[in-house]
Formats: structure tokens, C-alpha cells, sequence
């Protein structure tokens, strides 16, 4: 399966409900864009679509007589043709556990009904240009480490989640200028997904973001790296400062955090700290 360039002009989506009239919305909003959009009505017919011809990405609904959403995106995860394919979930219902569990699974991202087309395309777009953005970001860290000086054993892989334009692009400007390299995702449920397929040293993730917080990402990326044995430190950004906003912090299984306003250097030395005492 590649990724399309133009991911509007091409991409296949295939779309997995068993509401004729959700699979007709989903149609219309997506067709309306450019996409090519394949439906089936419950999960084995998914998995059997999705052999015969593999999509670019899976919406999937998860109550579904039969098989659920949740088994039919392991069996995706546990194909070796059919794993690297992002998986959106559709769900009626917005609960904490369920997105876990969704992204445990291996979802990309969560979607709750009744949505807005608009959102679902926006989700879409994403999601099929972070493979891309992740790939790149891997190919200069294997270039930069081949050239084998002092100053790439020091450069990081720093996974940012924040949904305010103006500080994703003050992060960005602080780390790169010392060197680092940076993925930025604007909320929470796309940083579980980056960090399951991405190999970073630290992540920063803002507290109040859209979709799903950083609290339940922290958590839901904890979850997975436990049943996987990995660990990469999580650095909270906060706009608040009282000491039941930091417990929860380090009750989710955050490592340090930085309140917001901060300094270029309070960033980087945090960044970096976490980073040595993650190689000891």
C-alpha cells in the first residue's frame, strides 16, 4: 500500500458501518472532496475488502452486530500487509475507556457521532499526510546519524502535542534552532497514534487540546508502551500551576512539566534533562 500524493484527487477510503444512512452521509461528504470511497456493512466484510484490494484508510464503526470494530482493527494490526493502513473509529458514544481502547487497538484517531463533515474530512487529510511527515522525519534521522559527528548524538526526536498555532510554532523554532528534530500533531488522540509508530526520544503534550486531552493520551500512551515494554518520557506544557494540576500530571504517567508562559531555555533543559536520564 503507498500513500497518495494528493491524497484529496485519490485516496481510497473504505468505510465500515452497518447504518445504510451513516454509510450514505459518509459517502456524499467524502466523494465530495475527491476521495474514492468503498462501504461494507459489518466487520468481515471489511477485512475481506480491505485483502482483496487495500485501502489508503479505514473509517470503522465500532458497535456492530458480529464483530466489533475493536476485533476487526486487530485483525488489521496483525496483518503484515494489512497493519500500516491508519484506522479512524467511529463511535456513538464519548467515553474515555472506549478511546483507550480504540487506540490500544491501534486506531488513529476517534470520532464521535453525530459529526460534522467538515470534521471528518479535516481527520482524513491529517491522517493520511502523517505517514508521509513521520517517513521524512525518519529518513533525515538516519541521514544525520550516518554523518556521525558530536553534535548528532545530542540532536532528538521530540514528538510536540499542541493545538495552538502560535506556541506549536514557538516550540518548533526553539528545538529545531538547537539542532532537534520535531513532529507536531494538534491534539491529543493524534499524538497516541504518532507515538505508537514513532520512535521519539520526548514528547511534549499540552494539557487542554481538542478531541481527546492530554491527560488521556498520557494515559492511553502509557497503556500501550507498558504492554510493549518501551517508555518515552512525556513532558506536561500547562497554563496552570497548582499542585493538583501537577499530581494529575504524574498520576498519568507524565515525567516533568512546564507551565506556560516559557523561556527558550526552560524548554530545552527540560527536553534534554528527561532525554540523558531516559539512556541511563
Amino acid at each position: 500500500m503507498c500513500q497518495p500524493t494528493t491524497p484529496h484527487a485519490v485516496a481510497d477510503i473504505l468505510v465500515v458501518d452497518d447504518t445504510p444512512a451513516v454509510l450514505q452521509t459518509l459517502t456524499l461528504t467524502l466523494e465530495s472532496v475527491g476521495y474514492k470511497v468503498r462501504t461494507v456493512a459489518n466487520g468481515a466484510l471489511a477485512l475481506e475488502a480491505a485483502w482483496q484490494q487495500p485501502p489508503d484508510l479505514i473509517l470503522l464503526d465500532i458497535r456492530m452486530p458480529g464483530m466489533d470494530g475493536y476485533e476487526v482493527c486487530k485483525c488489521l494490526k496483525a496483518n503484515a500487509v494489512l497493519r500500516d493502513i491508519p484506522v479512524i473509529f467511529i463511535s456513538g458514544l464519548n467515553d474515555t475507556q472506549g478511546q483507550v481502547k480504540a487506540y490500544q487497538c491501534g486506531g488513529v484517531d476517534y470520532i464521535t457521532k453525530p459529526f460534522r463533515g467538515e470534521d471528518i474530512q479535516s481527520r482524513i487529510k491529517v491522517n493520511l499526510a502523517l505517514p508521509q511527515q513521520k517517513q521524512l522525519l525518519l529518513n533525515q534521522s538516519k541521514h544525520r546519524r550516518q554523518e556521525g559527528t558530536d553534535k548528532v548524538e545530542r540532536r532528538l526526536r521530540v514528538l510536540v502535542a499542541e493545538d495552538n498555532p502560535v506556541n506549536q510554532e514557538v516550540v518548533r523554532m526553539f528545538l529545531a534552532k538547537h539542532g532537534h528534530e520535531v513532529l507536531i500533531v494538534p491534539d491529543g488522540a493524534q499524538a497516541v497514534a504518532a507515538a505508537a509508530d514513532g520512535d521519539f526520544d520526548v514528547i511534549l503534550m499540552d494539557i487542554q487540546m481538542p478531541v481527546m486531552d492530554g491527560i488521556t493520551a498520557t494515559e492511553a500512551i502509557r497503556a500501550a508502551q507498558a504492554a510493549e515494554g518501551q517508555y518515552t518520557p512525556i513532558v506536561a506544557i500547562t497554563a496552570f500551576s497548582m499542585q493538583k494540576d501537577k499530581e494529575r500530571c504524574i498520576e498519568a504517567g507524565m515525567d516533568r512539566f512546564i507551565t506556560k508562559p516559557f523561556t527558550r531555555s526552560n524548554l530545552l533543559d527540560t527536553v534534554e534533562q528527561v532525554a540523558k536520564e531516559r539512556r541511563k
